[in-house]
């Protein structure tokens, strides 16, 4: 009985004893899927790092990407905007022969192209009509002025009244009229030389009757030097008297000819809202024939200085247009830069930007799509210019040029075993390829980073 006292009495804490072994049990069970889970989680993330690194190993072994383009020195010039027009040449004297009255061609004084001087008779019509009216009035003026002469010679007034008289002397002045007027019309079939040159095309001949404003043919005078007429809009419309244009006529003549302005007309054309402008054009060669049609190019603005580069160093997107700049990295190798321009104009395959750039920098032309911020640029062999070609005492070798880098040439030979198709030899020419002018951009280069440095050092000295 005492015992089952006593079971009764611990019977609450024996229970509770079991629960706590038992949640005990628990913890511990749920540890170990803890602890399995880390150590899984710990495993793969090791592995993954592992493979990170490696593929990141694998990427740094290959070169870094670079392109290739052309390039040029910024050079600032002056330049005038200038507005491009169709004009057309003259020669200062010329005109077309119309006939005034029509009849039957009696006489042909010139040949087709001949030179002809001044007052020399290119052509007759038949006037045997007027001639013979012409003798009759001759022979009445005559007889009038007698008639005149015997009356005004009577000493008696009283014998002569006054009216014989003024109809004699009335009679006079109608015969003189009449014969004036029949040599005026003499005169207007027969075709004068106003002035020497030379004379064109014609398919006329003796006795064939024209009518009245037939062309006859066409005279040139002295084409030593021709105008240039053409119109510009009102926009520009400044141009002055004595200012230089340029005339281009392909297939008549290579290149530009100057001319200079001689005429401007002094109000704008109500039609066409146009100002007129006459030119002249020196032709003394004789190459160029009158009535051609040319292409003017006429100064509208300010002179400006401007910066003249190849359109292909030209880009566009969005934010306007861009070129890039080729500077120097720590590394001394090359790197694009983005710079912003304003294009003013574009001048055949060159563009005309304003002188934003500073002077003797260094821009991609050709190739310079390929480019982007920050990329490695290797610079093309180019043909350098007469003035820029140094003497090959003063050529530096490869070995001396700060542009080749001997330590990254040794780099990407040891690359090339594993990259197929390309050759060590290959390899090495390619990196040595370094041409005249890109010696002298690097003393450019060269030049501006140590005047940086040395700006740099004042500054910091100052401070």
């Amino acid at each position: 009985m005492l015992l089952d006292q006593e079971n009764t009495l611990y019977a609450p804490y024996l229970g509770l004893i079991e629960n706590v072994g038992l949640s005990l049990m628990l913890k511990k069970r749920w540890l170990v899927v803890v602890a399995v889970c880390l150590s899984v989680f710990l495993i793969l993330a090791l592995v993954k790092f592992l493979q990170i690194r490696a593929a990141i190993a694998f990427g740094e072994s290959f070169p870094e990407p670079s392109e290739t383009v052309e390039y040029q020195l910024i050079v600032t010039s002056d330049w005038q905007p200038k507005v491009k027009v169709s004009g057309e040449l003259r020669a200062p004297k010329e005109l077309e022969f119309r006939n005034e009255v029509g009849g039957i061609i009696s006489e042909i004084g010139f040949a087709s192209g001949a030179k002809v001087q001044k007052g020399d008779v290119l052509l007759r019509l038949d006037a045997s009509e007027e001639q013979a009216r012409a003798s009759a009035l001759v022979s009445q003026v005559r007889l009038a002025e007698k008639d005149v002469k015997r009356l005004s010679g009577i000493k008696n007034k009283q014998a002569v009244s006054q009216q014989l008289i003024d109809q004699t002397r009335n009679s006079l002045a109608v015969s003189k009229a009449d014969l004036a007027n029949v040599k005026e019309s003499i005169a207007n079939k027969t075709i004068v030389a106003p002035f020497s040159g030379t004379l064109g095309l014609h398919d006329l001949e003796v006795g064939e009757f024209i009518a009245s404003e037939t062309l006859i043919t066409r005279l040139v005078g002295d084409t030593s030097e021709l105008w240039v007429d053409f119109n510009l809009p009102q926009q520009a419309g400044s141009i002055k008297s004595g200012e230089q244009i340029e005339v281009r006529a392909p297939g008549l003549f290579e290149g530009a000819r100057n001319g200079t302005v001689a005429v401007v007309e002094p109000a704008i054309s109500r039609q066409t809202r146009a100002l007129a402008v006459r030119a002249m054009l020196d032709n003394r060669d004789l190459a160029i024939t009158p009535g051609a049609f040319v292409t003017v190019s006429a100064p509208i603005g300010e002179i400006k200085n401007i910066i003249r580069i190849p359109s292909t160093a030209v880009r566009r997107d969005a934010f306007g247009s861009f070129v890039f700049v080729l500077n120097k990295d720590e590394k001394n190798s090359l790197r694009a830069q983005r710079r912003p321009v304003t294009e003013l104009a574009k001048d055949g395959l060159d563009s005309i930007l304003e002188a934003t750039l500073e002077a003797d920098i260094v821009v991609a032309t050709t190739g310079a799509f390929k480019l982007r911020e920050g990329l490695l640029v290797k610079l093309a062999e180019q043909e350098p210019s007469a003035e820029q070609e140094p003497s090959a005492e003063q050529e530096p070798s490869a070995e001396q040029d700060p542009l080749v880098n001997t330590s990254s040439i040794s780099n990407s030979s040891d690359l090339v075993d594993d990259v197929p198709f390309e050759t060590d030899a290959q390899q090495t020419q390619d990196d040595q390829l370094i041409s005249t002018e890109e010696l002298l951009i690097n003393d450019v280069l060269n030049s501006k980073q140590t005047n940086e440095q040395e700006a740099n050092q004042e500054g910091d000295a100052r401070d």
